[in-house]
């Protein structure tokens, strides 16, 4: 769990997302899903790739980064991953709301 907690917490600090979710495990095995919400204009493989450079190597983590519109279609189009990963997921981090 330290692991996971360093892995957020550089993901976090590099990335400066706005949530980061532990999706429920499919078959309760690794790899380690989790959804990066973060608004940026980078096309989604170049920012996956962002995230996939700050894991260490051999790292059990996938991560998927989606922007906040991007989310939100997916729940209207009652995407099951996306709506899976909300509803059961656990939010390990979100941005404090501005002042």
């Amino acid at each position: 769990m330290d692991d996971l907690r360093a892995t957020v917490a550089g993901l976090v600090e590099s990335l400066q997302p706005d949530r980061v979710v532990l999706c429920p495990s499919a078959a309760g095995e690794a790899p380690i899903d989790l959804l990066v919400i973060k608004d940026t204009r980078l096309g989604f493989l170049a920012r996956r790739q962002e995230a996939l450079d700050l894991l260490p190597v051999g790292s059990q983590v996938e991560v998927l980064v989606y922007t906040p519109i991007e989310l939100e279609e997916m729940c209207r189009q009652e995407n099951p991953f996306v709506i899976r990963a909300l509803e059961q997921g656990k939010e390990l981090y979100r941005r404090p709301p501005l002042a």
